[in-house]
């Protein structure tokens, strides 16, 4: 009886260590993952934001809050080695998607730019032609607060490839879309609606989208149900084409002398832009 008794309190000694140990261990494993606490913080959205990404802009301060536990971390770095800096900690986790090497060199080549006097307002949009044309892959970030502004889908130019695009020029006539550094022009009544003109500020890169009159424009062929019926995005002529319900929006944030950055893993530009080195 009395070993009966000891065997059976041994047992639940046992068990009620392991159940301490492994409490621990869960304790542990969530103090270490990043904070999921909704902070009560200002943010900017635009109807282009679906449920997802106006969730994202609110949670920035514990965002922030696991960026200052890392070991790179500077409040106010901006530069696009520091990853962990507040700037680049918020608008990695707003991107949705939005790859941190592409995040890292949009961020070079824009404080490159702002270095050259471009862009005094602090945005900067990021179209990421590595993605297929069925994803959103036209990104603006206010970076003055560090908040995701548009998320939304974008074409690329008809000889640029089908689904993705795998080519691009700076040849006129040439129907592809072109990569780098670009400045926001002036909008303007086009035959496609409220367009906008674009300067290309890369040789050999973009620097004839002007004279090739690629535009950022509406269009009825980019939108959730075309792509839903043909499985892409349709095709332009090698202008930046975005949806007719997000066009005037995005327009009239972005216009006037602001950073794009068309991004395409191509050695070529990576190695040899002026805004990447």
């Amino acid at each position: 009886m009395h070993r009966k008794f000891a065997r059976n309190t041994l047992v639940i000694l046992l068990l009620a260590s392991l159940l301490i140990v492994i409490g621990w261990s869960i304790f542990a494993h969530k103090s270490a993952a990043p904070p999921r606490v909704i902070a009560n913080t200002p943010y900017l959205v635009t109807e282009s934001l679906d449920d997802q990404a106006k969730l994202a802009n609110i949670q920035t301060a514990p965002i922030l809050a696991y960026a200052a536990m890392q070991p790179n971390y500077s409040r106010f770095s901006v530069l696009s080695s520091q990853r962990c800096s507040d700037t680049f900690a918020l608008i990695n986790h707003a991107a949705l998607g939005l790859p941190q090497g592409v995040i890292a060199t949009a961020m070079k080549a824009y404080h490159h730019a702002r270095e050259r006097g471009l862009d005094k307002r602090g945005l900067l949009t990021v179209v990421d032609f590595n993605k297929p044309s069925d994803e959103r892959r036209l990104w603006v970030f206010d970076l003055n607060t560090n908040k995701l502004l548009f998320d939304t889908y974008v074409s690329h130019g008809a000889h640029s490839g089908a689904l993705y695009a795998k080519y691009f020029s700076n040849r006129i006539n040439s129907y592809e879309s072109s990569i780098g550094v670009i400045l926001t022009g002036k909008p303007y009544e086009g035959i496609e609606g409220y367009s906008m003109r674009l300067h290309g500020l890369e040789k050999h890169f973009n620097s004839n989208v002007f004279k090739r009159e690629v535009v950022l424009h509406p269009a009825a062929y980019v939108n959730r149900d075309f792509i839903r019926l043909h499985h892409e995005a349709g095709k332009s002529f090698g202008c930046l084409a975005v949806g007719r319900k997000v066009a005037t929006r995005l327009i009239n944030t972005i216009k006037n002398g602001t950073i794009v950055v068309d991004y395409y893993p191509s050695h070529k530009w990576l190695y040899h832009s002026k805004y990447l080195q």
